[in-house]
């Protein structure tokens, strides 16, 4: 029973999810002004996005037959429970989820448009049907702004930094010294 080529320890395993939910969870209120200001941006497009399909739903595609009327009425209320979820939070999971939600809403727009969803077929030219797409792209592209000036942000020297009395993970004896962000420790442990 040698040693095993290519097997890494366990703890050395486990630093790759640790970073991951290290930069998901990067953010809050020390994200940083350009943060904040694409989080408040894409949670205004957002939950312009959620308005447009709660009055679609209330103006008459409540009564289109099959799911299309409830899923209507669902994205109007998700879209904007995660606007105010991501402006609260300011998160990268939160710009995360605004940004593949305001995706997928397009997608699905385009393939009724294409080809039909559950029966319903849709039209570029319907009520909101382009302004859709540019809110929610908008909204897209802001919450995929956000995250990455989050990442960036918490993850530089003039991030957010604490300090520990925990020895410091890279293996030098120095507590109490400085430490970096979150991310920087988790991503610096994947490093070393």
């Amino acid at each position: 029973m040698g040693d095993r080529e290519g097997v890494r320890p366990t703890h050395e395993r486990h630093r790759r999810p640790a970073a991951l939910l290290a930069l998901l969870g990067a953010g809050g209120r020390r994200g940083g002004v350009a943060a904040a200001v694409l989080f408040a941006g894409g949670a205004a497009m957002l939950a312009w996005s959620g308005v447009i399909h709660l009055h679609l739903w209330a103006s008459g595609y409540r009564n289109i037959a099959g799911a299309t009327g409830p899923l209507f009425l669902m994205q109007g209320i998700v879209a904007i429970a995660l606007a105010l979820t991501a402006l609260v939070t300011r998160r990268v999971w939160a710009a995360l989820l605004g940004a593949g939600f305001a995706l997928s809403t397009i997608g699905g727009f385009l393939i009724s448009v294409n080809w039909g969803l559950f029966g319903f077929q849709d039209s570029l030219t319907a009520g909101y049907g382009e302004l859709s797409i540019w809110v929610e792209g908008t909204a897209a592209a802001l919450f995929g702004a956000a995250a990455v000036v989050t990442v960036w942000h918490v993850g530089s020297p003039g991030g957010r930094t604490e300090r520990t009395d925990r020895p410091d993970p890279a293996g030098r004896d120095e507590p109490d010294a400085p430490l970096g962000s979150t991310t920087e420790r988790a991503i610096g442990a994947e490093r070393g």
